[in-house]
């Protein structure tokens, strides 16, 4: 039962990290669309900032997921087993 607790944990982080970086490359994106093309193409931009946002949402949606997860004092107990 503690391996699988453990190994629950280290998936979860995984997923944890893997949404944040998806949200940094969509901010990076962002911002070198911003550099490049400015006024020229809105709907391009705007597009882009939608992706930002929705992975910046999915990423706190994990974090907080992560907190809860941690948090649970069952899920702690299951270490001491």
């Amino acid at each position: 039962m503690r391996l699988a607790a453990l190994e629950a944990l280290k998936t979860r982080y995984e997923q944890l990290k893997h949404v944040l970086h998806a949200w940094e490359d969509h901010v990076k994106e962002y911002a070198l669309l911003c550099s490049q093309f400015s006024n020229r193409s809105d709907e391009l931009l705007k597009s882009a900032l939608e992706r930002v946002e929705t992975a910046h949402r999915q990423f706190l949606k994990g974090r907080d997921e992560w907190k809860r997860l941690i948090q649970r004092p069952s899920f702690i107990l299951s270490f001491s087993s």
